[in-house]
Protein backbone atom coordinates (compact mmCIF):
# COMPACT_ATOMS: atom_id res chain seq x y z
CA UNK A 1 0.00 0.00 0.00
CA UNK A 2 2.49 2.22 0.50
CA UNK A 3 4.60 1.84 -2.39
CA UNK A 4 1.47 2.99 -4.35
CA UNK A 5 0.84 6.34 -2.60
CA UNK A 6 4.66 7.22 -2.61
CA UNK A 7 4.49 6.77 -6.63
CA UNK A 8 1.10 8.78 -6.56
CA UNK A 9 2.51 11.68 -4.82
CA UNK A 10 6.14 11.64 -7.03
CA UNK A 11 4.28 11.66 -9.98
CA UNK A 12 2.01 14.76 -8.81
CA UNK A 13 5.55 16.40 -7.84
CA UNK A 14 6.24 15.92 -10.99
CA UNK A 15 7.28 19.71 -13.35
CA UNK A 16 7.04 20.40 -17.10
CA UNK A 17 9.52 19.20 -19.46
CA UNK A 18 11.90 21.62 -21.07
CA UNK A 19 10.00 21.23 -24.58
CA UNK A 20 6.88 21.81 -23.03
CA UNK A 21 8.22 24.71 -21.40
CA UNK A 22 9.90 26.21 -24.93
CA UNK A 23 6.61 25.24 -27.19
CA UNK A 24 4.42 27.42 -24.40
CA UNK A 25 7.07 30.37 -24.61
CA UNK A 26 7.12 30.19 -28.37
CA UNK A 27 3.04 30.23 -28.29
CA UNK A 28 3.01 33.15 -26.04
CA UNK A 29 5.90 34.79 -27.79
CA UNK A 30 3.61 34.47 -31.45
CA UNK A 31 0.72 35.73 -29.63
CA UNK A 32 2.45 38.70 -28.18
CA UNK A 33 4.15 39.83 -31.56
CA UNK A 34 0.80 39.64 -33.41
CA UNK A 35 -0.87 41.54 -30.68
CA UNK A 36 2.06 44.14 -31.10
CA UNK A 37 1.93 44.56 -34.59
CA UNK A 38 -1.91 44.84 -34.37
CA UNK A 39 -1.55 47.39 -32.08
CA UNK A 40 0.68 50.03 -33.91
CA UNK A 41 -1.04 49.50 -37.32
CA UNK A 42 -4.90 50.21 -35.65
CA UNK A 43 -2.66 53.18 -34.06
CA UNK A 44 -1.72 54.16 -37.73
CA UNK A 45 -4.99 54.05 -39.38
CA UNK A 46 -6.27 56.25 -36.71
CA UNK A 47 -3.83 58.49 -37.03
CA UNK A 48 -4.64 58.66 -41.14
CA UNK A 49 -8.47 59.02 -40.71
CA UNK A 50 -7.67 61.54 -38.38
CA UNK A 51 -5.60 63.39 -41.38
CA UNK A 52 -8.28 62.68 -43.50
CA UNK A 53 -11.21 64.10 -41.84
CA UNK A 54 -9.25 67.54 -40.94
CA UNK A 55 -8.19 67.52 -44.36
CA UNK A 56 -12.12 67.30 -45.45
CA UNK A 57 -12.49 69.84 -42.96
CA UNK A 58 -10.42 72.23 -44.36
CA UNK A 59 -12.24 71.68 -47.61
CA UNK A 60 -15.58 72.52 -46.31
CA UNK A 61 -14.19 75.64 -44.56
CA UNK A 62 -12.73 77.17 -47.22
CA UNK A 63 -15.97 76.26 -49.66
CA UNK A 64 -18.15 77.76 -46.92
CA UNK A 65 -16.16 80.98 -47.03
CA UNK A 66 -16.36 81.03 -50.71
CA UNK A 67 -20.31 80.50 -50.97
CA UNK A 68 -20.82 83.87 -48.55
CA UNK A 69 -18.95 85.55 -51.49
CA UNK A 70 -20.73 87.50 -54.09
CA UNK A 71 -20.24 87.22 -57.72
CA UNK A 72 -18.37 90.11 -57.88
CA UNK A 73 -15.76 89.30 -54.77
CA UNK A 74 -15.91 85.47 -56.37
CA UNK A 75 -14.37 86.90 -59.50
CA UNK A 76 -11.38 88.52 -57.96
CA UNK A 77 -10.07 85.40 -56.65
CA UNK A 78 -7.29 83.09 -57.62
CA UNK A 79 -5.97 80.08 -58.32
CA UNK A 80 -2.92 78.76 -56.90
CA UNK A 81 -1.62 78.05 -52.97
CA UNK A 82 -3.75 79.99 -50.54
CA UNK A 83 -3.59 80.14 -46.84
CA UNK A 84 -7.00 79.87 -45.56
CA UNK A 85 -7.73 82.73 -42.33
CA UNK A 86 -10.26 80.74 -40.71
CA UNK A 87 -9.49 79.70 -37.23
CA UNK A 88 -10.18 76.66 -37.24
CA UNK A 89 -7.55 75.87 -40.46
CA UNK A 90 -4.88 77.92 -38.56
CA UNK A 91 -4.30 75.45 -36.13
CA UNK A 92 -3.19 72.77 -39.07
CA UNK A 93 -1.77 74.77 -41.31
CA UNK A 94 1.98 73.82 -40.74
CA UNK A 95 0.73 70.11 -41.86
CA UNK A 96 -1.16 70.67 -44.98
CA UNK A 97 -0.91 72.87 -47.96
CA UNK A 98 -4.04 73.80 -49.53
CA UNK A 99 -4.59 74.74 -53.24
CA UNK A 100 -7.39 76.79 -55.32
CA UNK A 101 -8.29 76.31 -58.71
CA UNK A 102 -11.15 78.35 -60.55
CA UNK A 103 -11.94 77.60 -63.96
CA UNK A 104 -14.37 79.68 -66.22
CA UNK A 105 -17.23 77.37 -67.60
CA UNK A 106 -19.38 80.10 -69.24
CA UNK A 107 -19.81 83.66 -68.51
CA UNK A 108 -22.65 82.84 -65.90
CA UNK A 109 -20.82 79.72 -64.12
CA UNK A 110 -17.36 79.14 -62.20
CA UNK A 111 -15.94 75.70 -61.88
CA UNK A 112 -14.06 75.82 -58.22
CA UNK A 113 -11.57 72.97 -56.81
CA UNK A 114 -10.19 72.87 -53.46
CA UNK A 115 -7.11 70.54 -52.91
CA UNK A 116 -5.57 69.75 -49.41
CA UNK A 117 -2.26 67.77 -49.50
CA UNK A 118 -0.21 66.27 -46.71
CA UNK A 119 2.23 63.70 -45.78
CA UNK A 120 1.12 60.75 -43.95
CA UNK A 121 2.90 58.78 -41.19
CA UNK A 122 3.98 56.53 -44.14
CA UNK A 123 6.16 59.65 -45.99
CA UNK A 124 3.46 59.37 -49.20
CA UNK A 125 1.53 62.21 -50.62
CA UNK A 126 -2.02 62.23 -49.66
CA UNK A 127 -4.36 64.74 -50.95
CA UNK A 128 -8.09 65.33 -51.36
CA UNK A 129 -10.31 67.56 -53.13
CA UNK A 130 -13.74 68.78 -53.70
CA UNK A 131 -15.22 70.47 -56.68
CA UNK A 132 -17.89 72.72 -57.01
CA UNK A 133 -19.69 74.72 -60.00
CA UNK A 134 -21.15 78.35 -58.45
CA UNK A 135 -23.56 80.01 -60.72
CA UNK A 136 -23.97 83.90 -60.61
CA UNK A 137 -27.83 84.64 -59.74
CA UNK A 138 -27.95 81.29 -58.75
CA UNK A 139 -28.38 79.61 -55.03
CA UNK A 140 -25.02 80.49 -53.68
CA UNK A 141 -25.36 84.21 -55.51
CA UNK A 142 -28.82 84.79 -54.42
CA UNK A 143 -28.16 87.23 -51.46
CA UNK A 144 -26.35 89.35 -53.53
CA UNK A 145 -27.88 90.07 -56.33
CA UNK A 146 -28.70 93.38 -57.63
CA UNK A 147 -32.08 94.64 -57.92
Amino acid sequence: MKITHLKDRAEAQRGFTLVEVLVGTLLIAIVFTAAYGSYFTGLKMVDESRQETLASQIIQSEMEAMRTMSWNDLADLTSGMITPEEEFVDQYADRFEVYRQIDVVNSLQKQITIWVSWTNGTGRTTYRCFTYIYTKNGLNDYYYREA
